[in-house]
């Protein structure tokens, strides 16, 4: 990795705090199929709640960005839905009493119609709504999100030694979480050396105290959950 992608990632990284709780959580979560279940229902909705996130910002870009900055973002909220897709339906093979968001298309225009109250079909002509700052935000805290992400999912993986399939499902998305990290972090260096090195040095260090507020509430909320007795953070 090269030096300033390493310094983006350090200033986001959760230097092994919520790593090591979340792996508590997995030990105990590993050996009964019906807590995994439950963990990757909740991963859903937060693969879920990323394509929400995603959509006014693609709008935006549509009309302002390169090309490339389009394909990759309309890519990102693609795998989006694919992974929760994927978890939602492993969750239920798994025994959980779980439901699922439709698939393919009629996601992603209920998806659309939620976030913006428009139909899908005038995807390219509504007009844009995020000015800079709202735009770099978003770059901020997805490339946030994406780090931790894979972080947090790295001991999941790990402890996945008798379930190959959803260690399978997980190593493939991680492998998509690397190419949303990569992107983004291609978006915020350009912006850097444009001149916005102190807006995108400051943005990441907000997104990275929003994070950790975050993560404190959902792990709390999901260790409650699934395993009452794991190690709070």
């Amino acid at each position: 990795m090269d030096e300033p992608r390493q310094a983006l990632q350090m200033l986001v990284s959760g230097h092994g705090r919520h790593t090591a709780a979340f792996d508590d959580l997995y030990a105990a979560v590993v050996a009964r199929p019906d807590t995994l279940a439950g963990l990757l229902a909740f991963y859903a909705n937060e693969e879920l709640d990323g394509s929400l996130a995603l959509m006014p910002t693609l709008r935006a870009l549509w009309a302002t960005a390169t090309p490339d900055l389009v394909v990759q973002t309309s890519r990102h909220l693609a795998d989006e839905l694919r992974h929760a897709d994927l978890l939602w339906q492993r969750a239920r093979e798994l025994g959980g009493r779980v439901g699922r968001p439709p698939r393919g298309d009629e996601l992603l225009a209920s998806i659309f119609r939620r976030q913006t109250g428009t139909e899908i079909a005038y995807f390219a002509a509504t007009e844009p709504r995020l000015d800079f700052r709202d735009l770099l935000a978003h770059f901020c805290m997805g490339f946030t999100i994406e780090v931790r992400a894979r972080e947090n999912y790295a001991p999941l993986v790990r402890r996945l030694t008798r379930d190959e399939r959803t260690r399978a499902l997980l190593v493939r998305q991680m492998h998509d979480e690397d190419f949303h990290v990569s992107y983004l972090a291609r978006a915020l260096e350009g912006l850097a050396r444009a001149g916005h090195a102190d807006a995108v040095d400051a943005g990441l260090r907000e997104a990275h105290r929003l994070y950790e507020e975050v993560i404190d509430v959902s792990y709390g909320r999901l260790r409650d959950r699934l395993v009452p007795d794991a190690v709070a953070v």
